[in-house]
């Protein structure tokens, strides 16, 4: 299965809000996990664990196929494996790899019932990179979905109900100009929304401006120009980007090695970050 949307449309809140918890309520098993350094091994990790105490003799040494395929035979065939931000399976990982993993998935699509239900969530700017990978073909509204970013009239809903107080004239310009911003006249990334939300409910009506740009401009540039981040926050970003601009995760040890940055003040950007939604662990 395949679910698709532009950065910060929502695909990864969309999963964690609402589809997931409602499949684990009616009794599904989720696995989740990250494809930024070897799919194949973080998948074989989250799947022994999930066995636990119930962990056959010899399983650390089964396949990838083995392991899965006994987890959805525990699971009655109700387990969905869920790859999240699996561009990075593009970015990252090589093509050996790539290979393994689409035959890995071709296997599991051949293997006789119960099966496991695997989910791969990815920008879809990536849509194209993904196909030539090997993976299974998308076929749209069988398994293949895409999140779109919300119009005028939920950008709208979704701020009324943020209870922010603002009058139309200024929620006309704010969204007005955060299409601009996302670079989509009439169409508004939820991210975007949400940042502004964020910045507004602390300024509310003594914000100096509803320009979205510059709402969202000024806010990184506080955050990241405070006193105790300033001199060390370029260093530690800019490891936490590919290059091709997206985010790439990083540990403190590996910060620490390619900053030069003690651990305390690795640790002080990240909080500092984190504290201004703009990083999380």
């Amino acid at each position: 299965l395949y679910l698709s949307g532009d950065s910060g449309s929502g695909k990864s809140s969309l999963l964690s809000a609402y589809v997931l918890p409602t499949l684990r309520q009616r009794g599904w098993t989720v696995v989740e996990a990250r494809a930024f350094q070897d799919p194949e091994d973080a998948l074989r990790h989250k799947l022994l664990d999930l066995a636990g105490p119930r962990r056959t003799r010899g399983a650390e040494d089964a396949d990838l196929q083995t392991l899965t395929v006994a987890a959805a035979r525990r699971a009655g065939g109700k387990l969905l494996i869920v790859l999240d931000q699996f561009e990075e399976f593009v970015i990252l990982v090589s093509k050996e790899q790539h290979g393994r993993f689409a035959s890995f998935l071709a296997a599991l699509a051949a293997a006789p019932e119960p099966r496991a239900h695997v989910l791969m969530a990815f920008r879809s700017d990536y849509e194209p990179q993904l196909l030539e990978t090997g993976l299974p073909v998308f076929r749209h509204e069988e398994n293949y979905r895409r999140v779109g970013r919300f119009d005028r009239s939920a950008a709208e809903k979704f701020i009324e109900k943020s209870k922010l107080g603002l009058t139309q004239a200024q929620l006309d310009v704010l969204l007005t100009s955060a299409g601009r911003l996302d670079e989509t006249p009439g169409l508004i990334r939820p991210i975007t929304l949400n940042v502004l939300g964020h910045v507004l409910s602390q300024a509310g009506r003594t914000a100096g401006t509803m320009d979205a740009g510059e709402i969202v401009r000024g806010y990184v540039a506080r955050s990241v120009e405070q006193d105790a981040l300033r001199d060390r926050a370029p260093a530690v970003l800019e490891r936490m980007l590919t290059e091709q601009d997206t985010k790439q995760p990083a540990s403190e040890e590996e910060l620490m090695a390619k900053t030069g940055l003690k651990r305390g003040e690795v640790r002080a950007v990240l909080n500092g970050l984190a504290a201004a939604a703009l990083a999380r662990p």
